[in-house]
């Protein structure tokens, strides 16, 4: 890169204080999980998304131009089969975030992060080391792990539920240590244990990277709400009971100093001109080219509960979504259920698509629109 070029990509890179991940009033929006391949759908559809480096290199500029906020990839280290191989292939997170804000200006990218698998000291220098490059647009999303299988691979030993949060508190709290102490420090944990621990250059400006957590256990919660700045959920309906969570979770994050933690949930979108192209095209992905082999591998590792009776329905939405929440329609009816999320205290949604590129203009041209004639979000670009 000349010095030419160099200079005018830095001069017009949005750095922290511009950032719209800290703007007020304005409904965040991303892309969840582009770095693996088939996203969140389990389907042998044949535009399903590969995650090639060729492809998220595209996707996040072209997120970039259209004003996302941010770009969420998934920690995997074993996918779950099925004909499609499904989540096989995966851009490990913290080199792909390195080169995704290498190449875009103003969109944050985050790393997802196994803490047990990545020592905080390790960790915390390679993350800062992002921050840099990306001018503070980095945030780190902490995740603790789950699936046995993974841990056997690294012949480590998954913990027990809650030791993991008590672990990942240790982990965060030594990479914030080296985030932000000058002098060398001492940390003596149950679990960590570091003398003399250091670290330099520290994050961008002297600030902080965003932290985010998705913890749907009350272990989850709790460290969530004393740790992170953006929590993610897992929600179907406004409902009566995810009002309850909602308010149960913002009293626990005030209690551990955290009143303004954002709240948002992830989900897959499916989004067409009219509802009956929507649910045409669900049927398509879902029914039509299933991936019967990678379903059933989801439920067993994720240990999923079927209810007797609605086999054939909770499989449709495993493949529809992994599991997740699913918001279909026309683009007004998805606009207004997202601006009714917004409504309801949450701050954000990470959503995924069957194929990222091909239908990114439906999120940018069609429902970006739609909330911000709603006041839901403000112009970005």
């Amino acid at each position: 890169m000349s010095e030419e070029v160099h200079s005018a990509t830095t001069e017009a890179i949005v750095k922290r204080e511009q950032n719209s991940m800290f703007w007020n009033d304005h409904f965040k929006l991303g892309l969840f999980p582009p770095n693996v391949s088939g996203g969140m759908t389990s389907t042998a559809a044949p535009e399903r998304w590969q995650a090639t480096w060729e492809q998220n290199l595209k996707l996040a500029q072209a997120a970039d131009r259209a004003g996302l906020d941010f770009l969420l990839p998934a920690s995997r280290w074993i996918g779950y089969g099925g004909e499609t191989g499904f989540q096989r292939s995966v851009l490990e997170t913290i080199p792909w975030a390195s080169a995704v804000l290498a190449c875009t200006e103003r969109i944050t990218a985050f790393s997802t992060v196994y803490a047990p698998l990545f020592h905080p000291i390790l960790a915390a220098m390679q993350m800062a080391t992002i921050d840099q490059i990306g001018y503070g647009r980095f945030g780190l999303n902490v995740v603790c792990g789950w699936r046995p299988d993974e841990f056997e691979m690294f012949g480590t030993e998954r913990d027990w539920h809650a030791s993991r949060y008590d672990r990942a508190a240790e982990w965060i709290e030594l990479v914030r240590g080296v985030w932000t102490n000058e002098d060398p420090f001492d940390y003596i944990g149950d679990h960590y244990r570091a003398i003399g621990a250091q670290g330099h250059p520290k994050p961008y400006g002297g600030t902080q990277p965003i932290v985010m957590n998705a913890g749907y256990s009350e272990a989850g919660r709790r460290f969530a709400a004393k740790h992170a700045d953006f929590f993610f959920t897992n929600v179907f309906n406004l409902d009566d009971r995810a009002a309850r969570e909602l308010g149960a979770f913002r009293e626990l994050a005030a209690a551990n100093g955290r009143p303004d933690t954002t709240i948002c949930l992830t989900a897959m979108i499916v989004s067409r001109d009219t509802r009956a192209e929507a649910e045409e095209y669900l049927d398509h992905y879902t029914r039509r080219h299933a991936d019967p082999g990678a379903v059933e591998l989801i439920i067993e590792r994720m240990e999923v509960n079927v209810p007797a009776g609605r086999e054939a329905q909770w499989r449709e939405r495993i493949a529809a979504s992994s599991g997740l929440g699913l918001i279909i329609g026309s683009h007004d009816e998805v606009a207004e259920q997202l601006a009714a999320f917004a409504a309801a205290g949450y701050g954000g949604a990470a959503v995924g698509l069957v194929n990222y590129l091909d239908e990114l203009s439906v999120v940018s041209d069609e429902i970006i629109p739609r909330l911000e004639a709603r006041g839901v979000r403000q112009p970005t670009t």
